[in-house]
């Protein structure tokens, strides 16, 4: 299970964005909305970034055949 959690940790991203831009409304008088919103935006980021491990692909790329680079884990 831990495994599979690992390999897909990416497409929990964008639920859990939603999730914390829904609670904004009850959290609106602690937080200040540019600060809140930074944790949701670089969620969204990160699923675009890794979804079809498409970030390991291209250092993998970059780094040339000789080097082992970075594995989907």
């Amino acid at each position: 299970m831990l495994d599979c959690l690992l390999r897909h940790w990416v497409y929990a991203t964008p639920p859990m964005a939603l999730l914390l831009l829904g609670l904004y409304p009850f959290l609106a008088a602690e937080v200040p909305l540019p600060l809140f919103l930074a944790l949701p935006v670089y969620m969204l980021h990160q699923y675009e970034e890794h979804d079809a491990n498409r970030f390991a692909v291209f250092l993998n790329g970059m780094m040339g055949s000789n080097h082992a680079g970075l594995s989907p884990g």
